[in-house]
């Protein structure tokens, strides 16, 4: 971390990936994770700065498509116990 001018700089590194088409999926789901890193740090900064926080990350290899996984997740047997995500929009309550 460096700071300049009033700005803090953060330099961010994923590594330890194995070499062949087998840890593809492991890379480009680290890859499109950032974002939600940064939407996280993002809300943090602009909400609960200067207030304790954790954050806890999960990752599991699943035997089946990346859609059936997320509408299971997203079911009544799932994370949602009630109401729907069909109108969550970015940086919205829920």
């Amino acid at each position: 971390m460096e700071h300049d001018g009033g700005i803090t700089k953060i330099r961010m590194v994923a590594s330890g990936f194995g070499e062949g088409p087998e840890w593809d999926h492991e890379y480009d789901g680290t890859f499109h994770d950032w974002d939600n890193f940064h939407q996280t740090m993002k809300h943090y900064l602009e909400h609960h700065r200067g207030q304790p926080s954790a954050n806890i990350v999960l990752y599991a290899m699943l035997d089946i498509p990346a859609a059936e996984a997320w509408t299971r997740l997203m079911s009544r047997e799932g994370l949602l116990k009630e109401g729907s995500l069909d109108d969550l929009k970015a940086g919205a309550p829920f």
